[in-house]
């Protein structure tokens, strides 16, 4: 077999394997509902991609070497490793020294995004295959809501399933009203931002109403999440892309923007008050109510549990004054006011971390009382904490490089731009969930990163032969 025959067939492969990745993550939350021998089904898929990878990335290695997004992920490595040295001089444990190092090693796979994802017909597919994940997910949180109101002991069975694959955390608010929140709920934006694109973008097609659907569905979903750093990431990416869609735009593409919008507000509208009427509760009040109290972290949430378990104390017991559900929403309130008192003093000692050194930081590894387990929650001051000012730079030199360029091409396709534009905006909508909820340092929250790069990198040459 020539050699470039080679690497036109692990193009191909490598094409296959990076959109059933994006649907995996799209859906399966950590990727571990299905192992093949001691591996996740995600981390196969993932060294089945690196392998197959290997001959296309020899094939572009000299375009690689020129990539700028290579050298600056290359430089945040480096100074990963002189931050892990700082910490081990320090004597951090080496445990949490590899757990802060282990999130960000998903960045290794940017040159094989950098490679496949070179032209816009492969990243349409990619866009579509996560627009179809999050109306499949969105699907999967209206069934488990039916299922709770039908069935609260069947959604505890799977709740506890659930919390133990990393897929998801379902919590009970009150016996009509869960709080169910999906690993990978947050792709879900991309069902947003994506469907508003192709609903501007694509012209003639008879099914484009779908998209309008997808995102009343999605909306629904992340509601339910009950969840305000979502809430917050949904408010940021949406502003991005209509924003996006709105540059440029002549009068016909504004008039589908705003069908688009309303059609999508009717759906959840819709939703939320059949399911209001049905549940005999309500769902979109609790949420702003819940939005009234602070961000909170999903980690607190543990699995369904009948509300009569958890015990009342005597100060929050029903009174004539208080219906039943009133009381159970105040006491998952108060919950979250003890998680916020944590994560107040999570923040104050982060800050005192940061300010013992705030250049280099105090190395990987570096604790404070409040988490002795790592997870510091806030990974933004996390990062500043440990690897000082000159590493947070490091790993926001990316984006702030993908925002020069679409600013310096500002006359560039149209639609090259609006795809970079609603790229950038789910990727700054998981930034600022990011900044309450660890996720741009693990594996979802990196390999999106990793292909906004990707969109946004320079036009690469064409494989030899008919691409």
């Amino acid at each position: 077999m020539d050699k470039t025959k080679t690497v036109r067939i692990s193009d191909k492969i490598a094409m296959a394997l990076l959109c059933v990745l994006m649907v995996d993550i799209g859906i399966f939350g950590a990727g571990k509902v299905v192992y093949v021998g001691p591996l996740s089904f995600r981390h196969t898929v993932l060294l089945l991609l690196a392998v197959t990878s290997v001959p296309l990335m020899l094939a572009k290695w000299r375009e690689l070497a020129k990539n700028p997004f290579m050298w600056m992920i290359f430089v945040f490595f480096v100074w990963q490793a002189v931050s892990a040295v700082v910490g081990f001089v320090n004597g951090h444990r080496i445990s949490l020294i590899i757990t802060d190092i282990k999130g960000f090693t998903f960045f290794v796979f940017l040159p094989i995004f950098l490679c496949v994802l070179r032209n816009r017909e492969r990243v349409h597919l990619v866009m579509k295959a996560l627009v179809v994940s999050s109306a499949v997910l969105a699907l999967i949180t209206v069934i488990c809501l039916i299922v709770y109101l039908l069935d609260r002991p069947a959604m505890i069975a799977f709740s506890a399933y659930g919390y133990e694959i990393q897929f998801s955390r379902i919590g009970c608010i009150t016996e009509r009203m869960p709080r169910l929140y999906f690993m990978s709920g947050l792709y879900m934006l991309c069902g947003c931002a994506f469907g508003i694109y192709f609903q501007i973008t694509e012209k003639g097609r008879k099914y484009t109403w779908l998209y309008s659907v997808v995102t009343g569905l999605c909306l629904f979903a992340l509601l339910l999440s009950y969840t305000r750093s979502v809430y917050l990431a949904i408010v940021v990416a949406a502003a991005v892309t209509v924003v996006g869609m709105l540059i440029r735009s002549d009068r016909q593409e504004r008039k589908k923007l705003l069908i688009h919008i309303v059609a999508a507000a009717c759906v959840c509208v819709c939703l939320v008050g059949v399911f209001s009427v049905v549940g005999k509760t309500n769902y979109l009040g609790y949420a702003f109510s819940r939005t009234a109290v602070s961000l909170e972290p999903v980690e607190t949430t543990i699995p369904v549990t009948d509300p009569v378990e958890s015990a009342p104390t005597e100060q929050t017991e029903p009174t004539t004054e208080m219906s039943e559900e009133e009381y159970w929403q105040q006491s998952y309130n108060q919950e979250t006011a003890a998680s916020d008192a944590l994560r107040l003093t999570t923040t104050q000692q982060l800050w005192e971390n940061i300010r013992k050194s705030p250049i280099i930081g105090l190395g990987l590894g570096a604790e404070i009382s409040s988490r002795p387990e790592g997870l510091n929650e806030y990974i933004y001051l996390d990062v500043w904490s440990k690897a000082g000012i000159v590493g947070l730079v490091l790993y926001f030199v990316p984006l702030l490089w993908i925002f020069l360029g679409i600013w310096k091409n500002r006359e560039e396709d149209i639609c090259t731009r609006r795809e970079k534009c609603v790229w950038v905006a789910v990727l700054l909508g998981f930034m600022a969930y990011s900044y309450f909820n660890p996720y741009m340092n693990g594996s979802m929250g990196v390999i999106f990163y990793c292909c906004t790069m990707a969109i946004a990198q320079p036009k690469q040459s064409p494989l030899p032969g008919k691409e």
